[in-house]
């Protein structure tokens, strides 16, 4: 038995023949718990299309089971990606799609404020702050990625492949972000 066959073997519902799946794959609850575990935060996913978000400022959210990014165009040919959650209090920090105001992103809570390029330009009562935790202030989470094409990938997760767009591997750092926050 290979390696690929024992990894499978537990699998439930497993392909074994190309043409058929199985129709639990789709509403299997212990299934979808397994790829929430082991699939999703290990892999690309397709964030949006870039004519979602056609001028700078605009974004849209992504959400996959617990996971919700924010993919914002920042710049003519540029897009980022953000955990869509406030460093402080993890207020959720925009729903569905739109364009940030004055090109900031606000934190309804304690109006934390971050420019669109993820630079912090106002942390209210950033004095109560030690300069140990200033990477609370630091961008509202996660990394950017140019891209030019008509789809924006997505990851969340910290074992998967390099960013295809700019080859900077994901394991830790995701086009500049940390701890394998979301590359777009």
């Amino acid at each position: 038995m290979t390696q690929l066959d024992e990894r499978t073997a537990t699998v439930p519902f497993a392909v074994t023949d190309p043409w058929w799946i199985d129709r639990e794959r789709y509403y299997d609850r212990t299934f979808f718990e397994l790829e929430r575990d082991r699939l999703w935060n290990s892999v690309w996913q397709m964030a949006c299309r870039l004519e979602e978000i056609p001028a700078v400022g605009d974004y849209v959210e992504y959400t996959i089971c617990d996971q919700s990014v924010l993919v914002v165009r920042t710049g003519p040919e540029q897009i980022k990606g953000y955990y869509n959650a406030c460093r402080h209090r993890a207020t959720q920090l925009a729903l569905g799609c739109g364009s940030f105001r004055g090109g900031q992103i606000v934190c309804p809570f304690h109006g934390w404020r971050w420019n669109i390029d993820g630079s912090p330009s106002f942390i209210y009562g950033a004095e109560g702050f030690a300069a140990a935790s200033s990477n609370a202030a630091s961008t509202p989470g996660a990394g950017a990625c140019s891209s030019t094409s008509t789809a924006t990938p997505a990851h969340c997760g910290r074992r998967s492949s390099p960013c295809r767009r700019c080859s900077t591997p994901s394991a830790s750092t995701a086009c500049g972000s940390t701890g394998g926050r979301p590359c777009v």
